[in-house]
């Protein structure tokens, strides 16, 4: 099974985002990647020995980081998964995605930070870069997640027709991982759907998700971010997996829904976007 990329910045965010991947990992028997990222604009790979040797700062900090790393894994207990180490210069978020790309991971685990989150830390100022830009799933947390955190999740949809195909990547995530799957639909005033046409095209969504116990939900309210975040609360969701179109579709469900879900939650989320 392809690894999942853990970005770590040494904050209480990343090293939650390592411990939430690592019970993933445990669970499905996959490796981790953890990356580390010298912030610089400089062009780091284009540059000779010789210009490189000019940037004494950026060479310290790189050995600094890449000892700091292998500390950090040496501290936790991972037993039989396999987690390596890279260190990157450069721009975080595209180093990021560079890495992901390069790796073809199943999933990227990224810290989110919550209201009044530290500055400075390049997760914090880059997850929504990644989260839009990654061409695998993204799961966000700002909590180290235990078991009890999967057993609910609610799985948003504009109920369009080919969206289910974009669920096939973490399928066999979920099914590892989740009791119950919380299928919702927010019917909002700006894009209305009957009943008789949500039932329908629900019905056929949830025919699609095999092996898995699914409730459907069509919840009104008016707006979709603050639907859903209603709705979690009512029904004790221990995740949230968002599935976004940037490039079209129904407005309502574009990829701005998940950052603005994710700052007023303290729930994960998983974020899945049609390219």
């Amino acid at each position: 099974m392809k690894p999942i990329l853990v970005p770590i910045d040494f904050s209480q965010y990343s090293e939650n985002a390592f411990l939430s991947a690592l019970r993933i990992a445990q669970k499905l028997n996959m490796e981790i990647t953890l990356i580390n990222v010298v912030n610089t604009l400089l062009d780091w790979d284009k540059l000779s020995s010789k210009e490189k040797e000019k940037h004494t700062d950026v060479i310290d900090n790189e050995i600094e980081a890449k000892d700091k790393l292998d500390a950090f894994v040496k501290k936790h207990k991972v037993g039989d998964v396999r987690v390596s180490t890279v260190v990157e210069v450069g721009v975080p978020y595209d180093q990021i995605l560079l890495l992901a790309s390069k790796l073809e991971v199943a999933l990227i685990v990224i810290g989110a930070y919550g209201r009044g989150g530290e500055e400075g830390k390049f997760i914090g100022s880059n997850i929504q870069k990644v989260i839009r830009k990654a061409s695998c799933p993204v799961l966000a947390v700002k909590h180290s997640l235990d078991g009890n955190s999967w057993r609910n999740m609610a799985l948003t949809t504009a109920l369009n027709e080919d969206e289910h195909t974009y669920l096939e990547q973490v399928l066999p995530l979920i099914n590892k991982l989740t009791h119950s799957i919380h299928l919702l639909h927010i019917n909002t005033p700006e894009n209305f759907m009957s009943s008789s046409k949500s039932e329908v095209l629900m019905n056929s969504f949830a025919g699609k998700l095999p092996g898995l116990k699914v409730h459907q939900h069509v919840y009104n309210h008016l707006e979709v971010e603050n639907g859903i975040l209603e709705f979690c609360n009512t029904k004790n969701i221990g995740w949230i997996t968002i599935v976004s179109d940037h490039k079209g579709g129904n407005n309502s469900y574009q990829i701005g829904v998940t950052d603005t879900v994710l700052f007023k939650t303290e729930l994960p989320v998983l974020s899945i976007h049609k390219k």
